[in-house]
């Protein structure tokens, strides 16, 4: 019996349904899903909610869910303050950096310093959670 479409889903919602009602249609035997359409699904489930994905393309939610939680958390669009304060003025730099699970940092250093900030930011952002 073929299914109602949900004209409510959301366009990439319904990319995925499509693509995974195809690679359903023509599997043999049963397979794993491939890991593709798991990554869109959990990326959907970020979006969407676990249980609106897990329902809209027939996933089981227990597995839809613990991806979810397994995978990286994306890196979201940073904020960048830029003050340069007085013309002529040798204050340094000061850089604040904050990931998704709150952790944050601050990096400062005088006017001229040899200190790296990118390699610091790259300590920090590698830094296990």
């Amino acid at each position: 019996m073929a299914r109602k479409r949900d004209d409510s889903l959301a366009p990439k919602l319904r990319r995925v349904a499509e693509r995974l009602e195809a690679w359903r249609k023509r599997r043999g035997r049963p397979r794993r899903l491939p890991d593709a359409i798991w990554d869109a699904a959990v990326e959907l489930a970020r979006e969407h909610g676990v249980t609106r994905v897990a329902r809209s393309l027939r996933l089981d939610y227990g597995s839809l869910k613990r991806r979810l939680s397994e995978a990286p958390a994306p890196a979201s669009p940073g904020f960048v303050e830029v003050c340069l304060g007085k013309p002529g003025a040798n204050a340094g730099w000061t850089i604040e950096l904050q990931d998704g699970a709150e952790r944050r940092m601050t990096m400062a250093a005088p006017a001229g310093s040899a200190v790296d900030p990118v390699a610091l930011a790259s300590a920090f952002w590698g830094a296990p959670r």
